[in-house]
């Protein structure tokens, strides 16, 4: 087989693993967990409204809703690929192509900057996020570390490249705001072209900064800091210890070969750690720096390489290079036993995708009008507004401050694996088995 042909396929490897998977494991053709039910409410009013929707999160909490969390961006895309083929076809396309577009820019950023082998094994240790339900959630929040990768990657070679990259996270996610303005002043304030994308990207951060400050009592964002969230480290303990320390391995090395990536990257990991310690959601923290510190992993992994190859025999090089592929392979094992271990399967796409919740859908659908306000659980209240599209006077987290919830003409409650669904004067008017 032709060497260049090998070393194009091998940092991709990874990459066809995966997909494999994937497509062997359909976990994504049911709803997930985490804040899946958030994200399908925001595409629900873009679909429903689309210029209310774009800067007004307007169906929970009624009648005043609540402000925006983050941009619309992300939102914007689920609900047009909502639109043009479905729920269930835009929750999977999503969760399918943001693990595989992570694994990509693993893969193609190490490979091009640092080496075939660092692109093979960046491509691997991608997977070994802390956080694996961020990887495989449909979340705003995956694309931040993909875009700024990107945008630290372009920086010293071409500054528009980079600028898009920002912007579009500018557009994506709050964390946004601060990080992108970081890299390009550590790039070098002084330069002209970083300046100019600086002044670029000012409109898109001040207006978002001062949407957040004129509605601060109005989100309800504030409402979900957690101190219990500083520790467990996330699911994958033994993922993070192996990025952390071949991570930061690649960093110093890094440090004497590129100092000017070794301040971009250093700046990007600080920054969303201390972000999220501020939050008090260490782990999130961890999981935004995870994609960076995988190909700075992968780049201490070449060094490795490179070196047993040059100052002993092949042969050490290679069983090397296995004992690092085997050390990789335990830091993503529990992503691919958290996929593998999901019972979907394509026998089950005859299942509707809001699988135990279907009867109560057809329940909503056949009694209330769009206009109707409805009241629910707070645990079942995100749920049921994706699913109907109707207004109701609750909320899953993320109360705005001045809420009052109010009992409406249905109510609904959840019991003992039974829906309850009462009137306004408290009277039983259906019971619903919350089964498939």
């Amino acid at each position: 087989m032709n060497r260049n042909f090998l070393q194009k396929i091998i940092p991709f490897i990874p990459l066809l693993a995966v997909l494999l998977l994937l497509l062997i494991k359909p976990y994504y053709i049911f709803p997930t967990t985490g804040d899946t039910d958030f994200h399908l409410i925001r595409a629900q009013e873009l679909i429903q409204s689309p210029l209310q929707g774009l800067f007004w999160d307007y169906l929970p909490y009624s009648p005043n809703g609540r402000a925006l969390w983050h941009p619309p961006l992300f939102h914007s895309v689920l609900a047009f690929l909502w639109y043009l083929g479905g729920l269930r076809f835009a929750h999977s396309f999503l969760c399918v192509f943001q693990i595989i577009l992570t694994v990509f820019v693993a893969s193609w950023v190490a490979k091009k900057d640092y080496g075939t082998i660092a692109g093979f094994f960046a491509g691997i240790l991608a997977l070994a996020t802390n956080r694996i339900d961020i990887l495989t959630v449909p979340l705003p929040a995956t694309y931040i570390p993909i875009l700024s990768v990107l945008t630290i990657h372009y920086l010293p070679k071409n500054k528009f490249k980079a600028f898009l990259a920002s912007l579009l996270g500018v557009w994506t996610h709050m964390m946004s705001l601060v990080i992108f303005i970081a890299l390009f002043m550590v790039d070098g304030i002084r330069n002209k072209k970083n300046l100019k994308m600086i002044l670029l990207l000012l409109p898109s951060i001040i207006f978002w900064i001062a949407y957040w400050i004129i509605f601060r009592d109005k989100t309800g964002a504030t409402n979900q800091i957690n101190p219990l969230l500083y520790f467990p480290p996330g699911n994958n303990l033994s993922g993070l210890i192996i990025l952390l320390a071949f991570g930061f391995l690649g960093l110093y090395w890094l440090y004497n070969k590129d100092k000017e990536r070794f301040k971009l990257y250093s700046t990007y990991i600080l920054l969303v750690i201390l972000i999220e310690f501020i939050f008090e959601d260490f782990a999130r923290g961890f999981s935004y720096a995870s994609l960076p510190l995988a190909i700075l992993a992968g780049f201490s992994m070449q060094k490795i390489y490179n070196h047993c190859k040059i100052n002993y025999k092949r042969t050490f090089a290679n069983l090397i290079i296995v004992l690092l592929v085997f050390v990789s392979i335990i830091g993503t094992s529990p992503f691919f036993i958290s996929v593998y271990s999901n019972e979907a399967s394509w026998d089950y796409l005859n299942i509707p995708f809001e699988t135990n919740y279907t009867q109560l859908n057809s329940f909503i659908y056949g009694n209330t009008d769009k206009t109707e306000v409805i009241w629910a659980e707070s645990t079942i209240a995100d749920k049921i507004i994706w699913m109907t599209g109707r207004k109701i006077s609750n909320g899953k987290y993320g109360k705005p401050t001045d809420f009052q919830e109010q009992h409406q003409k249905i109510n609904i409650y959840t019991s003992n694996n039974t829906f309850i669904i009462k009137d306004y004067t408290n009277n039983t008017l259906k019971q619903i088995p919350n089964t498939i």
